[in-house]
């Protein structure tokens, strides 16, 4: 799922690397599937038939505990501009200290979903994430939302 979602829905990547393919994404989820799984702060929000489809996925680490990822893929074009935003906040606002800053990393929703649902699936997941955050202690989270349509 966040393989395609990126894949065809992600804005910036389209205008920072406009080559990217699908095995980039696939590259970058073989590189964090384990840490993903092993630190528990990951989930999907599921449709609530019996289908139980799964509608989004979002998949967040400790900011002080995230995993070594290596890309070699364009997507790091991408990465690199984000840790350009995103590193003086780190470093300036946020609190330090594992167990402080809940990131969230990347979110995804199901790519047969309207505009209109994919908006609702997205507030779903941020309101969960904020529940996660509050129930696993976290003083605040850190997210980057470069989609427009969900901003």
């Amino acid at each position: 799922m966040v393989t395609e979602s990126f894949y065809l829905k992600a804005d910036l990547e389209r205008w920072l690397a406009p080559n990217i393919v699908r095995s980039d994404y696939k590259e970058l989820m073989d590189a964090l599937w384990e840490p993903l799984v092993e630190k528990g702060v990951s989930f999907v929000v599921r449709a609530p038939d019996d289908s139980k489809t799964i509608l989004g996925v979002a998949l967040c680490f400790d900011a002080y505990d995230e995993p070594e990822c290596t890309i070699t893929s364009k997507l790091t074009i991408v990465f690199e501009f984000l840790e350009y935003l995103e590193a003086p906040l780190r470093e300036t606002k946020l609190p330090v200290g594992k167990g402080k800053i809940l990131h969230c990393y990347m979110m995804a929703t199901n790519e047969n979903l309207s505009p209109a649902d994919n908006v609702i699936v997205m507030n779903e997941m941020e309101r969960e994430i904020l529940n996660l955050g509050k129930r696993k202690g976290f003083t605040g989270i850190f997210t980057t939302n470069t989609s427009p349509l969900t901003q």
